[in-house]
């Protein structure tokens, strides 16, 4: 179960594209992810079998408190992260252009913590990007075309491990 920020269906299609190319000019063989699967991760809040009522609770109780406007997002680098078991993910990121995403993520894990989940509010640094795909090889940080969307809800997903198949179980708009 996790928080996250989906793209616009023109940047998540932007998305799509961008890691066609990165595939193509760096012969990366790794799956290419659907559109739809397309997301920022806020907070990850567990992996379980059957969703636990009382963490569900408290991750709707903070997120009803969250009051800010809402903001646009630019990606403009790609590269590659360390690598897990599925390889190494090829991400976008940002810079400049992630202030209000910022924001959010403090925003949100000061409420976090007030609710009781203080266990999910990391203490390392935020870093805001988008998986592309995952692949063996690397590919080194390099700036792309920025890809920009305005931010105006963040949602509470529950993602069904080994299916790419997520499930929203709330969405908040950002309206402040």
């Amino acid at each position: 179960m996790f928080f996250a920020l989906f793209p616009e269906a023109a940047a998540a299609e932007a998305l799509g594209k961008l890691m066609s190319a990165q595939r193509e000019q760096h012969g990366l063989k790794g799956k290419p992810f659907k559109n739809e699967r397309f997301h920022v991760s806020l907070y990850n809040l567990g992996t379980y079998e059957t969703l636990p009522d009382g963490v569900m609770h408290a991750a709707r109780e903070a997120a009803d408190v969250i009051d800010m406007p809402p903001f646009d997002v630019a990606f403009n680098h790609v590269m590659s992260f360390a690598g897990g078991s599925r390889g190494r993910p090829l991400v976008v990121c940002g810079d400049d252009g992630l202030i209000g995403l910022r924001a959010l993520h403090r925003h949100l894990g000061a409420a976090l913590r007030k609710n009781g989940l203080k266990r999910f509010v990391a203490k390392l640094e935020f870093m805001p990007h988008v998986t592309l795909l995952y692949d063996r090889r690397s590919v080194l940080e390099r700036s792309v075309e920025p890809i920009i969307w305005t931010v105006r809800e963040f949602v509470l997903v529950h993602s069904f491990r080994g299916e790419t198949r997520y499930e929203r179980k709330g969405a908040w708009p950002l309206r402040g």
